[in-house]
């Protein structure tokens, strides 16, 4: 069980993903319609559930899960579109929301970790915060201001956009079975080193994390072989299918999909549950064509 849990952390975005992929055309429809009205309403329930957070109010803070991540999702709207600012305004909209971000850990009651680990008193992504909000909007538009000079050297160099697509291909499989390849390899060593023994930052501790790192690589290369090919067929026999059973079977298939990758997460019996329910959703979504 504890085995499956770790294996299911990395896929905590598909939870919030799959909602916001479901209703994005609607969310796209609206904001061709009224770009100010849609940003401007989801900020301010945005903002009423982060003051339900910061008060800690029960319930109410978890639309966030949605709105938060919706929000970069209209960011992508909004660079699509050319609505973001260029050149000189848009370094300035960049290092004006690197600052923002920095005031709110510095002076507000965020931490300097954008990551969710137990023990933090305020979360920054369960659900997303303010803080979250504004160091991923930095992050956009300082990529969105960096791609011109990106791909110009993409342009020049070969060798360098070879490399460049080649870990495309790869990338989210990296991401997804990464936690898993650590895990094996964890499980390994520790057969002949005691990984808990040494003391956190000191040298032995160092040490032995360079060897994990190393070791689960290992693993990780093994498993690309097995599942990478699978992957890839997944994406390109997606990319031309349709959905056929309506609208509302669609929007049920994806909540069930995103509750039951919550449960997955979960180190207890919800574990089970939300396995069936990742199964029934992918069983409907592959009778698709």
């Amino acid at each position: 069980v504890s085995g499956a849990y770790v294996a299911a952390i990395p896929l905590w975005f598909l939870a919030n993903y799959t909602i916001d992929t479901a209703i994005a055309p609607f969310t796209h429809r609206l904001w061709r319609r009224s770009p100010a009205k849609l940003v401007g309403g989801l900020l301010a329930v945005f903002t009423f559930a982060e003051i339900a957070n910061l008060a800690d109010i029960a319930y109410l803070p978890q639309i966030n899960w949605v709105i938060g991540w919706l929000l970069f999702q209209i960011t992508g709207f909004a660079w699509k579109d050319g609505k973001l600012p260029s050149g000189a305004k848009l370094v300035a909209a960049a290092g004006a929301a690197w600052a923002f971000a920095l005031a709110l850990v510095t002076f507000g009651p965020y931490p300097v970790l954008m990551l969710h680990i137990g023990g933090l008193e305020l979360s920054p992504t369960h659900p997303p915060t303010l803080a979250l909000l504004a160091f991923g909007t930095a992050y956009n538009l300082t990529v969105v201001a960096l791609a011109p000079a990106i791909n110009r050297w993409l342009n020049r160099s070969r060798r360098a956009w070879k490399a460049t697509a080649m870990l495309g291909t790869i990338s989210m499989s990296v991401y997804l079975w990464h936690a898993t390849a650590g895990l094996f390899a964890g499980v390994a060593i520790q057969q002949f080193i005691d990984l808990t023994e040494p003391a956190v930052l000191g040298t032995t501790w160092w040490a032995h994390k360079a060897l994990l790192v190393v070791v689960a690589s290992a693993f990780l290369g093994l498993i690309l072989t097995v599942v990478k090919g699978a992957e890839l067929k997944g994406m390109i026999d997606g990319a031309g299918s349709s959905f056929r059973f309506g609208l509302p079977t669609l929007l049920i298939s994806a909540a069930v999909l995103s509750a039951g990758i919550k449960m997955w997460s979960s180190p207890s019996i919800l574990l089970v549950a939300g396995l069936a329910m990742v199964h029934a959703s992918w069983f409907v979504a592959s009778r698709t064509k």
